[in-house]
Formats: C-alpha cells, sequence, structure tokens
C-alpha cells in the first residue's frame, strides 16, 4: 500500500473514530443505563450496581469514548505527516527502525488482556489475588524488577540531573513499596504483630498501607491515578506528534507503546467496583507493568556517561 493509500484510510478511520466517540459521549445518558443493567446481570456476585459503581462505570465510558476522539484526531494528523516514519516515533523507535517501540506495543496489549481475561476467569480462586497469590508476587516481582532497571538508568546518566534523581527514586520507591507488599518480611518469615500494632492495622500485618482506614482513600486514589496516566498518555502522544518530544523532561512521557497496561488499569478499576474489590490488586499489577515498561523504554534511550538524556 503506497503513502496516499495510507493517508485515505486514515482519513476515514479518523472521520469514524470521531463521529463514533463523539456519538458515545452525546448519548451516555441513554446508554448508561442499559450498560449497567447488562454489567449488573453478567460482572456483579450481588446483581447489583451501586452508586459508586455506576460513577465508574460513567467516568470510564466517557474517558473511553475521549481516547476514541483523540485517536480519531491523531489518525487524520498523521495522514497529513510522513509515513510510516510518524507512525515509527509514535509506536516505534525511530532511531531502531522501529522493532523495538512496535514489539513493547505488541507485548504491553497481550500481558494486559492477558492479565484481565485470566483474572476473570478465575476471580474467587484464593491462590490467585489472596494474600501471597500469583497476582501480588507478580507484583513483587515487577516492582523488583523496577529497581533494577532504574537504577541502571541512573547509573548510566550524568550526576546531578533532575533525570538521574528521578529514576533513583522511582528505584527507592518500588524498593518501598516491595516493603509493604511483604509486609517488611512478615509474609514470608510468618513472625507475629506486635499487640498494639495488629489493633491499629486493618489485616494484623506490620505494614503502613493498612493502617487503620488508610484504604477508604485508595478507591479515590486508584481513580485519579488511572485517569492521570490515560491523561498523561494523551499529552504524551499529542507532544509525539507534533515533534515537542525532546529535551531535559522529555524521560517523563508515557508513550503510545505503554497503552496495553493502561487500558489494563481502567479495565480493572471498572471491574473492582462491579464484581469484586480484588480487583484492585490487578489494577496494581497493571500499573506496575506500566511502569516497568517506562523505565525499560528509558533504559534504552540512556545516553552513555557524560551526555544529556534527549
Amino acid at each position: 500500500m503506497d503513502q496516499e493509500a495510507w493517508r485515505r484510510a486514515l482519513r476515514r478511520l479518523g472521520a469514524v473514530a470521531i463521529g463514533s466517540g463523539a456519538l458515545v459521549i452525546f448519548a451516555l445518558p441513554w446508554l448508561l443505563p442499559p450498560a449497567l443493567r447488562w454489567a449488573a446481570a453478567h460482572l456483579s456476585r450481588d446483581h447489583r450496581v451501586s452508586g459508586r459503581g455506576a460513577l465508574y462505570a460513567a467516568v470510564l465510558i466517557a474517558v473511553a469514548a475521549l481516547a476514541v476522539v483523540a485517536l480519531g484526531l491523531l489518525a487524520r494528523r498523521l495522514a497529513r505527516g510522513a509515513l510510516p516514519a510518524d507512525l515509527r516515533r509514535l509506536f516505534g523507535d525511530p532511531a531502531g527502525g522501529g522493532a523495538r517501540g512496535y514489539s513493547t506495543l505488541l507485548a504491553g496489549w497481550a500481558l494486559g488482556i492477558g492479565l484481565v481475561a485470566f483474572v476473570a476467569a478465575a476471580p474467587a480462586d484464593p491462590w490467585l489475588v489472596s494474600e501471597a497469590g500469583v497476582v501480588e508476587v507478580l507484583q513483587v516481582v515487577t516492582l523488583l524488577a523496577v529497581a533494577v532497571v532504574s537504577l541502571r538508568t541512573a547509573a548510566r546518566l550524568p550526576q546531578r540531573t533532575f533525570a538521574r534523581a528521578v529514576h533513583a527514586l522511582v528505584a527507592f520507591a518500588a524498593v518501598v513499596v516491595v516493603g509493604e507488599e511483604l509486609s517488611w518480611g512478615q509474609s514470608v518469615f510468618h513472625w507475629s504483630t506486635p499487640a498494639r500494632w495488629a489493633a491499629a492495622n486493618v489485616q494484623h500485618e506490620t505494614n503502613l498501607h493498612n493502617l487503620y482506614n488508610a484504604n477508604a482513600f485508595f478507591g479515590g486514589g486508584y481513580l485519579a491515578l488511572t485517569a492521570g496516566i490515560l491523561l498523561a498518555l494523551a499529552v504524551s502522544t499529542a507532544l509525539l506528534v507534533t515533534h515537542r518530544d525532546t529535551g531535559r523532561l522529555s524521560f517523563l512521557l508515557v508513550r503510545p507503546s505503554l497503552s496495553g497496561p493502561a487500558a489494563a488499569m481502567a479495565a480493572s478499576l471498572l471491574m473492582a467496583r462491579l464484581a469484586s474489590p480484588w480487583w484492585m490488586e490487578v489494577v496494581e499489577l497493571a500499573g506496575y507493568l506500566l511502569l516497568l515498561g517506562w523505565a525499560l523504554d528509558n533504559l534504552r534511550r540512556a545516553p552513555a556517561r557524560g551526555r544529556r538524556l534527549a
């Protein structure tokens, strides 16, 4: 297919996407009730949808529709650009021919879809989502990988730079979260929780994130985090399309190749409100996978010592 054929196809795809997304947004008040009835019948364990669940569904449907509109605008913008160079800039590796970036995109979507489908197939199995279950073990492994990759990136960057400090901070934060997930070793060595600490901890463990009613704030926090990542994806894509993705802060971009884990976060967040709160663990795992993808992308782009990250 020649470039002109690509441009025509992208223009048509863009028009369909913009029209479809705008229609969903306009018709959301009429589309939401049947969507909630379907969710209550097929996703909810008690065949009911709470008010918060309905709010989450409305927000995520609206965000998804806006994402479709944005993709349509992106397609039409690409139709005016140089193909396939702009596609490589968005989804691939312009310097390396695109193979690595495309493999990241495909791997991210495969992981995201596989994760959500796998957990949906066995939502009640304790070995999957319980304490020290498969999902939490994968969280720990992913976070340790994030720490290692971020430290390697920091070591390759010039000293006293913002990028180096951020990667070192990410590595430190990943280790702290691993400590919290393992209750600082209690999940492995099974020591007894001190009485006063157990009385203040919701799960009677030696960690901080279960103290008192801290978990009550996590739901809104997860929604804000997921919405923030989707927004970061949109902004990063806009910067890439307009060739404004260079400079000292370019390492902060959440590139479109990481959209798979972001979509898994949104889907799991909705399932947490409609089906089971254990889906919050899947939201976390998808977020950690996205963070690992971001860290690997920056490691690949990190220059030799003495040069700035571009």
